[in-house]
């Protein structure tokens, strides 16, 4: 922030929704696609997570960009907490699949970078200059699916 005080930085811990065309890596297509096709997937049971759908992310990207008297760096996330594997009972809710198909996952998958438990980010100071309601996890969810 030093070289360029003026700078917005957003960060986000984990953005979901459907890609609005083919060829994406959007988390709620593979998990679709899969869940159609009978496949269980697993989720982990140790990473905590508040999560924000795309569309909200959009509005407070635009939101801030457009106010020449904002800076800083600021989280964008859900209001609340919960685990990847809570996230995946409540999408798999949503969308009619069965809980059958997602399976909890205790340990990190062989290869993957660590991560870290909680990574709950505060949105306190967001919502101090932002007027875009970020609501909850479940509200998120519901609004992936709109």
């Amino acid at each position: 922030m030093h070289i360029l005080p003026s700078a917005v930085v957003l960060r986000f811990a984990l953005v979901l929704g459907f890609a609005r065309r083919c060829g994406t890596n959007a988390m709620l297509d593979s998990l679709m696609a899969k869940w159609q096709a009978g496949k269980p997937v697993a989720f982990s049971t140790q990473e905590d997570r508040n999560p924000i759908d795309a569309a909200t992310l959009s509005e407070i990207m635009v939101d801030l960009v457009a106010d020449r008297e904002i800076s800083g760096i600021y989280h964008a996330g859900a209001s609340d907490t919960l685990t990847r594997y809570e996230l995946g009972l409540r999408l798999a809710s949503r969308a009619g699949i069965s809980s059958q198909l997602v399976q909890p996952q205790h340990a990190a998958p062989a290869g993957r970078a660590p991560r870290g438990r909680h990574h709950f980010l505060l949105t306190d100071k967001l919502q101090s200059v932002c007027n875009i309601e970020t609501g909850n996890s479940q509200q998120v969810v519901e609004r992936c699916f709109a």
